[in-house]
């Protein structure tokens, strides 16, 4: 996992930052508007988009840079980044402090339920970065590390099955909580003992009473001595048929009555009682190994949620449109503007017009908007992959584009070239689209235009309806075909 901790390590400074104009450099983490961004950089800043999903329609018109902050791992990996709610208003040292302490549980918890392969890396002021290998589904890894774990026995005072007349009978030192179905609400009284007297919990098997030939899970857990003189005074304390509920996390798993014999083997001390308890409830082997684990593994000091999920080959920026219209639209005709955009995948229509000049390198566009140029834009395409589009890359009115070792696949149209255009194409894979590569022309399409432009390059490889990764049709017209040739050519319809 040595590339996908490279990466890791590159979130984890990436979360511990704002949006911020230092150097010129602008980081904006999902969530926060990319639009905002744009509209507030100077001309010539640069825009470092962390891995993540921006649905906007994104209007660019002025000179900029925007670029994703990481690059595909050679290993895939599961990336969870968990925010912390109550740090940030701490200061600096108790944030340094929790958040030390959250990483540690979180570590204490993979340990416990078995994982391996698994980093934690604390990141900013409020964030912990998890990763580990794809093969693990990310579910698990959410909930047990989720969870907060605090464990409580609370005197049972009243139950019943609709909760807003229990929350008129309790007190200020009294709560209403659920158990696992939400079915019966209890009425419970401050807690009793906490999971910080809790020496261990592990998960054990019995034989289902309901089906044969079954076992059904529990948790068995073992107390401290001073826990265990806890739990032996409060058994003392409660009269026979009195309720002890044990919670964890608000939700009661189950409320077991004081019962004589309880209550005699409490009479033996603590020793007796310390390695007696268990917690039955609804769940699977697997869940019960979790909540083992979050109670062994201790309460976490502040709660948590997973504030972004990322995983590779989705570990770049990407760009959806928020309705119709173009993903990006870059220009205006005021004047020149110079966009540079880098490992950014967009998925919908890139359009660039007026008097934009716009370099794209290693971008994929995909989704049935491609890359169309007009009026007099200009365009370097390099390394991208343009794929599943209605026309892969279009040029019109005077536009000009350099495409150089794109993979341009799955269009309707690879490239159309209109109007007065200028194409000049090297070492591209235009392969397994209806038409690889064709003029706006009367002699290729169902058209009355007449195509006035300049096509030139070499060392394409557009394959035919024969090859495997062939185009339904090649090129169009066939005066195209020097393209795959490595001496190149030129068709010149400007005179």
């Amino acid at each position: 996992m040595k590339r996908c901790l490279a990466l890791v390590a590159l979130i984890v400074v990436l979360v511990g930052t704002t949006v911020g104009w230092a150097q010129g450099t602008i980081t904006v983490a999902p969530g926060e508007s990319l639009q905002v961004a744009i509209d507030r950089a100077p001309n010539g800043a640069v825009i470092e988009l962390t891995p993540g999903n921006w649905t906007e329609n994104i209007v660019i018109d002025k000179s900029i840079t925007i670029r994703s902050a990481t690059t595909f791992p050679d290993e895939p990996c599961h990336i969870l980044v968990f925010q912390s709610s109550g740090i940030a208003n701490l200061a600096a040292d108790q944030q340094h402090e929790a958040l030390s302490r959250i990483a540690q549980v979180f570590q204490n918890r993979v340990t416990l339920y078995g994982l391996t392969n698994v980093e934690i890396m604390p990141a900013g002021t409020d964030k912990v970065v998890i990763t580990f290998p794809q093969e693990i589904n990310p579910q698990p890894v959410i909930d047990l590390l989720g969870r907060v774990g605090q464990l409580e026995f609370r005197k049972v005072v009243a139950s019943g099955v609709d909760p807003d007349k229990l929350k008129a009978e309790q007190t200020s030192s009294q709560e209403v909580l659920p158990d696992q179905q939400k079915d019966e609400y209890f009425l419970v009284d401050a807690p009793l003992i906490t999971g910080a007297d809790i020496a261990g919990a592990q998960v054990q098997t019995m034989p289902s009473v309901t089906l044969s030939h079954t076992e059904r899970p529990y948790i068995a857990i073992s107390f401290t001595e001073a826990g265990a003189k806890k739990f032996v005074a409060a058994i003392n304390a409660l009269k026979i048929n009195d309720r002890l509920a044990i919670v964890l996390d608000g939700v009661v798993y189950t409320a077991p009555k004081i019962t004589r014999s309880i209550k005699d083997v409490a009479a033996y001390g603590w020793q007796a009682i310390q390695n007696a308890t268990t917690i039955q409830g609804v769940f699977t082997h697997d869940e019960a190994a979790q909540i083992a684990a979050a109670i062994q593994s201790g309460v976490l000091p502040y709660p948590v949620h997973v504030s972004d999920e990322l995983s590779s080959p989705t570990t770049r920026a990407v760009i959806h449109p928020n309705g119709t219209g173009p993903a990006v639209q870059i220009g205006t005709s005021a004047g020149v503007t110079h966009v540079v955009m880098d490992e950014i995948h967009v998925i919908g229509a890139v359009s660039v017009s007026g008097r934009a000049e716009v370099e794209l390198t290693d971008c994929t566009a995909s989704g049935s908007g491609g890359i169309t140029l007009s009026a007099a834009a200009y365009a370097m395409i390099d390394g991208c992959t343009i794929a599943d589009n209605d026309i892969g890359i279009s040029l019109a009115d005077n536009a000009h584009a350099i495409i150089k070792n794109c993979d341009i696949t799955g269009n309707s149209t690879g490239v159309l070239v209109a109007d007065k255009a200028v194409a000049t194409l090297i070492g591209n894979k235009i392969t397994h689209n209806a038409l690889g590569l064709a003029l706006f022309d009367r002699a290729c399409t169902d058209t009355g235009h007449a195509f006035r432009g300049y096509v030139t390059g070499h060392d394409n490889t557009i394959p035919g309806p024969n090859d495997p990764d062939g185009n339904t049709i090649a090129v169009c017209p066939t005066d195209l075909a020097f393209l795959t040739t490595s001496v190149g050519g030129v068709l010149d319809r400007r005179h």
